[in-house]
């Protein structure tokens, strides 16, 4: 189980790169302003949602030449929190991953302890600097741009690129590239990515299956493949039956009995 714990909390916590990234010959460059309206409209029919809830949700998890299926839970209420629950055990609750807009918290209730990071320890960690705002959007099927709203991201150069099915968008500020990935007929996103190439460090996130939930268009799948600080891993999440703006509330967890411990004692 001590495995299991490393495994999960570390996907879950360098939501970093995949390897297979897209390489379908791009046939057109365009740094002028069709480039920042075509992904302006990819931004205008992205998901908007309040709170979602997926009480059901699987992960898969391949991790030095292993691989783990868990259960879990995801609960997400905008702008105030992302709560990530794991339960390779009867339904049980061991791990828990909670978001917050300062901090987050990993929680290993087998081993009862637990670890809390600001954004800039994690950012120390993962070597790329995220924020708040940056995972929601990763969980949310949302574009962003590390330490700009969407308004200032479109102000940007923007180099977009197209194949017969996908529109592809560049972007670059200091030491960090973006690129994005939308499907040419309906404009949903299909892959983020962002990478620090001095560090060799790089978040990837591909969306799969999207569908109606009630009246919400949102992928089924989340593939989060990890190449960061020597490690490589990738975590699959499918939401089973995701609920969306209902009334949500999210209660931290009790760390009264619980031990602080470091991260790398955690993920060690």
């Amino acid at each position: 189980m001590k495995k299991i714990s490393v495994i999960i909390i570390s996907a879950l916590l360098l939501l970093s790169c995949s390897t297979t990234k897209r390489v379908k010959q791009v046939q057109q460059q365009i740094e002028t302003d069709p480039s920042r309206q075509l992904l302006e409209q990819v931004v205008a029919v992205q998901p908007a949602f309040q709170s979602m809830q997926s009480s059901k949700a699987r992960f898969k998890i391949d991790y030095s030449q292993h691989s783990y299926a868990v259960s879990g839970a995801i609960n997400l209420i905008a702008d105030s929190a992302i709560v990530i629950s794991l339960q390779p055990l009867l339904g049980i609750e061991l791990y828990r991953m909670e978001i917050l807009p300062g901090h987050l918290t990993l929680i290993d209730k087998m081993n009862r302890r637990y670890v809390r990071l600001t954004y800039q320890e994690l950012s120390r960690h993962t070597g790329v600097s995220l924020a708040y705002n940056d995972i929601q959007s990763l969980f949310m099927n949302r574009v962003f741009m590390l330490e700009n709203t969407q308004s200032e991201m479109l102000q940007k150069k923007i180099v977009t690129g197209s194949n017969t099915s996908e529109h592809q968008f560049s972007l670059s500020e200091g030491n960090l590239s973006y690129n994005f990935v939308a499907d040419k007929q309906n404009l949903q996103l299909l892959q983020t990515a962002v990478a620090m190439p001095e560090k060799d460090a790089e978040l990837t996130v591909d969306y799969e299956g999207h569908r109606l939930f009630g009246e919400t268009l949102f992928p089924e799948r989340m593939q989060l493949n990890i190449s960061a600080g020597g490690l490589d891993a990738t975590c699959q999440i499918t939401f089973v039956q995701p609920v969306f703006n209902q009334k949500a509330n999210v209660t931290p967890a009790n760390l009264d009995k619980l031990t602080p411990t470091s991260l790398s004692a955690i993920i060690k």
